[in-house]
C-alpha cells in the first residue's frame, strides 16, 4: 500500500498547484488511507488540510520542508502530537532569523517608462517575461530587483543542528535534497544520532536522470544503515498541470519557461 509523504500545496506559492481539498480527495479516490502535506517553510494550509482530510475520510499528516544549515532540506512530518508542536517550533526559528539566506529576494523596484509604441511588457532586467500589446497606456514596467548592500550568511536562516536536537521528538525526517551526494552524505551521518528511527533517505523518480539519482541515493543509504523510502514529491496532480506549474515557478523566480527553476 502507497502512502504520498511529500506533497507541496498551493500555500507553498509559487511552486505548487494542488489545494488541501484535492490533496484529500486525490488519497480518498487512490484508496490512501493517509496523505502527507508538507508546505515549503511553513504550515499555512495545515488546518484546512486537516478539516479536508477528516470530510474525506483520509488521515492527514502534517508535515514541512525546511532548509538545514549543512546544506540540504528536509521533509518533517509530526507523527504525533508531540512532534506537530515541535514542528512548529522549528518553522518559527526558521522565519525568525534576522538574517536572510543568501539570493533571497528581498525588495524590488518597479520602473515605468514611457514607450513609443503601443504596448505593455513586464520584465526583469536580464530578459523578457510577458508582452500584452494593444495596451491603453503608453508604458512600459520593468521589474528589477533591488541588490541589498548587507553582507549575508548563507546558512543564517537555516535550522541548526542544535534546533534539531532541541525540537526533533514526534518527528520523522525525511532526507535527500542536496546540491551533492558529499553533502548528502555528510547531512545524512549528523542526523542519524538525531533521529534514531526516524531518519529515511528519500527516492523520488520523474525522469530517467533520477533513476540514476535514487540508485545512488539508495546505495549510499545502505551504506550508512539508514533505510529508505520512496516519495512522489508531487506539486501538481496531472500530467497536463506541469505546462502550468512551469509558468508559475517561471514568475516566482523571475526566469524564462526554457530556464532551470
Amino acid at each position: 500500500m502507497y502512502v504520498s509523504l511529500h506533497n507541496r500545496s498551493a500555500y507553498s506559492f509559487g511552486t505548487a498547484l494542488t489545494t488541501p481539498k484535492q490533496l484529500a480527495k486525490f488519497a480518498k479516490q487512490h484508496h490512501m488511507p493517509a496523505i502527507a502535506l508538507t508546505d515549503r517553510n511553513g504550515l499555512y494550509a495545515a488546518i484546512e488540510f486537516q478539516q479536508a482530510c477528516s470530510k474525506a475520510g483520509v488521515k492527514p499528516i502534517i508535515g514541512a520542508e525546511l532548509p538545514l544549515a549543512c546544506g540540504t532540506t528536509v521533509t518533517l512530518l509530526a507523527r504525533d502530537l508531540d512532534g506537530y508542536g515541535n514542528l512548529c517550533r522549528l518553522v518559527s526559528l526558521q522565519h525568525l532569523r534576522d538574517e536572510p539566506a543568501r539570493g533571497e529576494i528581498t525588495n524590488y523596484e518597479l520602473r515605468i517608462t514611457k514607450s513609443e509604441n503601443n504596448h505593455f511588457s513586464s520584465a526583469p532586467d536580464h530578459g523578457l517575461a510577458a508582452t500584452r500589446r494593444g495596451a491603453r497606456s503608453n508604458a512600459e514596467c520593468g521589474l528589477r530587483r533591488a541588490q541589498s548592500s548587507r553582507r549575508r550568511n548563507v546558512n543564517s536562516s537555516c535550522i541548526n543542528h542544535v534546533d534539531l536536537c532541541e525540537h526533533a521528538g514526534g518527528l520523522i525526517c525525511l532526507v535527500g535534497r542536496a546540491p551533492d551526494e558529499r553533502i548528502l552524505q555528510e547531512c545524512t551521518t549528523s542526523l542519524t544520532d538525531v533521529f534514531v528511527g526516524r531518519l529515511y533517505v528519500e527516492l523520488a523518480i520523474h525522469t530517467a536522470d533520477d533513476t540514476h539519482t535514487a540508485r545512488r541515493r539508495a546505495a549510499l543509504a545502505d551504506r550508512l544503515g539508514v533505510p529508505v523510502v520512496a516519495t512522489s514529491e508531487s506539486r501538481c496532480l496531472k500530467p497536463e498541470q506541469m505546462q502550468l506549474l512551469r509558468a508559475l515557478s517561471s514568475i516566482g523566480s523571475l526566469t524564462l519557461l526554457d530556464q532551470p527553476h
